[in-house]
């Protein structure tokens, strides 16, 4: 709302935000962008079928996000396009951001820390992740010691800046009430500041109402944010600390050695798309038909076998492999209730099934031969068949297996289908 009694300049601030906020506005939501968190937000919400990987890349602007969800969730006419003239004219040198949640006893807890040049970044986050993006090259180094690449030709530039981190949530319309100002030359900590201010209603994808509150405060003469502080009730405060470091390459380095155990992401897609283009070995039990296609192990011990199958499974019967004792669960009470079951997925218009073992992400690492013999749980209309054994099945090997299949509990290939590929002229001609 803009106070009568403000400076002209001011006025012509906030005019020139209205204005641009419009474009701002129809910009397309990147939901992804919060993937770190989304147990605060997001969770919320419907979310696109993204691949983990993107939701990383996209996530450069993560460390300021998490700090400005008020302004990402409920952006303000006013502030939004004002927001994006700082940030332009920050863009022109390092960024240095890290990202607080503010405690019960006002201390601050530090959950990510950002580096910024241009198209390149590095992030560290709250789980010990350390992740580079460079001219569309993603690198994370995890706490492990291992190393997974993902090269991302074509995407648009990361957030970086805190305008982009507000246009991939501009698009929202569940914001009312919103209301914002611009204060000029303020004393703030011992230095003379530009402060924005900006605050509304934000609808939650339960229908919850939640104030939110976000104040910026940003140098007045280069117009580079200082600072970002963020309220919206019912989670915790976030503060967004932003400096400007002079350039070191070193700042842009992974600790990467010989030893790191690396692992190509968009290769080993391809390699499972290359073997879900061909034909694999069959085995029939009781009447089902089960076509092998990989059988992939990783770096935490999981298993997954990838295979043409039209038929569910409960996750307590996971795949076999050699004379080892992967599974913690009982394989007992088939489509009891007890268990989630996981469904058949199209690749191709073909159904396709992900056999992982019945074990979980912490059960430990598990020391499995490079070719072994496979056998695959078959049920028909919920009855349990037996196994489809497979001998001699080479192994491949990924640093885990549900970062790379089911980044967001959806196969990779969810949104590379025939169907969602072509025009719906083009799916109703086929289907004829």
């Amino acid at each position: 709302m803009f106070d009568e009694s403000q400076n002209p300049g001011d006025r012509e601030s906030i005019d020139r935000l209205a204005t641009a906020v419009e474009g701002l506005r129809s910009s397309a939501i990147q939901p992804d962008v919060l993937f770190r968190a989304e147990t605060k937000i997001l969770s919320r919400l419907p979310v696109r079928r993204q691949s983990w990987q993107q939701a990383l890349l996209w996530s450069a602007g993560v460390a300021v996000a998490a700090a400005v969800v008020a302004v990402t969730l409920a952006p303000t006419k006013s502030f939004a396009a004002e927001l994006r003239r700082i940030a332009q004219n920050a863009d022109s040198s390092v960024r240095h951001v890290r990202n607080y949640e503010v405690e019960a006893d006002g201390s601050l807890k530090l959950t990510m820390e950002e580096y910024t040049d241009g198209n390149r970044a590095r992030f560290i986050d709250m789980f010990g992740n350390q992740i580079t993006s460079i001219a569309g090259k993603v690198t994370m180094l995890h706490p492990d010691g291992c190393a997974t690449v993902e090269y991302q030709p074509g995407h648009r530039r990361q957030p970086t800046t805190a305008s982009q981190i507000v246009s991939l949530f501009i698009g929202s319309e569940r914001v009312s009430g919103v209301t914002s100002s611009v204060s000029r030359g303020i004393k703030w900590h011992g230095m003379i500041v530009d402060k924005f201010t900006a605050e509304g209603t934000f609808r939650d994808g339960q229908n919850i109402s939640r104030q939110s509150h976000i104040t910026v405060f940003a140098d007045g003469r280069s117009e580079r944010p200082i600072e970002i502080d963020s309220e919206l009730s019912g989670l915790q405060s976030s503060v967004s600390k932003w400096d400007y470091p002079a350039n070191d390459e070193n700042l842009f380095k992974l600790p990467i050695t010989e030893k790191t155990r690396v692992f190509d992401l968009d290769a080993e897609h391809a390699t499972i798309l290359d073997g879900l283009s061909k034909s694999g070995r069959r085995v029939t039990v009781g009447g089902k038909t089960v076509e092998l296609i990989q059988l992939w192990v990783d770096e935490g011990g999981s298993a997954c076998a990838i295979a043409k199958a039209d038929y569910a499974y409960p996750c307590n019967y996971g795949i076999h492999i050699d004379d080892l004792n992967l599974s913690t669960e009982p394989e007992d009470a088939p489509f009891s209730g007890r268990y989630a079951i996981v469904q058949p997925s199209k690749y191709n218009r073909q159904p396709t099934q992900l056999f992982f073992t019945a074990r979980p992400a912490n059960a430990g690492s598990v020391p499995y031969k490079d070719r072994v013999t496979l056998r695959i749980p078959v049920f028909a209309d919920k009855k349990y068949l037996g196994f489809a054994k497979f001998e001699d099945v080479p192994v491949h090997r990924a640093w885990n297996l549900f970062f790379m299949l089911r980044p967001m509990n959806l196969p990779f290939w969810d949104d590379q289908t025939q169907e969602q590929k072509s025009t719906p002229t083009q799916a109703a001609s086929a289907d004829r």
